[in-house]
């Protein structure tokens, strides 16, 4: 993870997933969240702020340049600050330290996932939890055939066509939208490589960061959660 993964979809996005249902999710992380405040890492468009805010001090992180714009605009007097979740410092602590949507995935290496996770520990108070939502796991890869979604948002209408492939340690994303607007249709492509971990390299790194950490196998959307506790 050297750069921004979206370099062409960061407008499309809340359009290609505005499926995701943020406000259940937000519910279904209620039992873990500690303290009165939360740092949302990889916060892309911010879409779980909303639901979380009031209840909590929320500030976001993110690398994407133009993800954090967008979620400046949705989220207006939100906390928004550009950096990668391996080196982030911020000189302040968090009753809780989230990672969702699996972008932890994102992280090439089983060594940048120990820089990562040591991050996140720094980061949470006393008493606080680091909650990350995994990647497809290493052994859980099943072939599929090219995944359709179809969304709208702010006058757009966008066809997503993506093929999943297992290359080594890692899955390539290789993702086609077809962007209907005013203007005409747009062709896009974008290739995204994600790490596949195994359960011992996400339960190593947190041991490693002085987390004692639990797994929820459903977590917010299905994909699981890992809930760490900063003693």
């Amino acid at each position: 993870m050297t750069a921004a993964p979206f370099v062409h979809s960061q407008r499309l996005y809340d359009a290609v997933y505005s499926w995701k249902d943020y406000a259940a999710e937000a519910e279904r992380l209620q039992p873990y969240l500690r303290g009165a405040s939360i740092l949302d890492v990889a916060c892309g468009t911010g879409g779980h702020i909303p639901h979380l805010r009031g209840a909590y001090e929320v500030v976001g992180v993110d690398i994407d340049p133009g993800m954090l714009e967008i979620a400046r605009e949705k989220n207006p007097g939100v906390e928004f600050h550009l950096g990668d979740m391996r080196s982030l410092e911020l000189g302040r602590t968090f009753g809780t330290v989230m990672c969702l949507f699996s972008s932890i995935g994102y992280l090439p290496t089983a060594s940048d996932l120990d820089r990562a996770l040591a991050c996140f520990a720094r980061h949470a108070e006393p008493g606080g939890a680091v909650l990350v939502e995994p990647w497809i796991k290493a052994g859980d890869f099943e072939p599929r055939l090219p995944q359709p979604v179809i969304g709208e948002a702010e006058g757009l209408r966008v066809a997503r066509m993506t093929r999943l492939e297992l290359q080594g340690d890692s899955t390539v994303l290789t993702i086609h939208y077809l962007v209907g607007s005013e203007g005409g249709i747009e062709h896009l492509e974008e290739v995204h490589r994600l790490r596949v971990f195994s359960d011992e390299e996400y339960t190593g790194a947190f041991a490693r960061s002085g987390l004692e950490v639990e797994f929820d196998p459903e977590g917010p959307m299905g994909r699981g959660l890992y809930a760490g506790a900063k003693q």
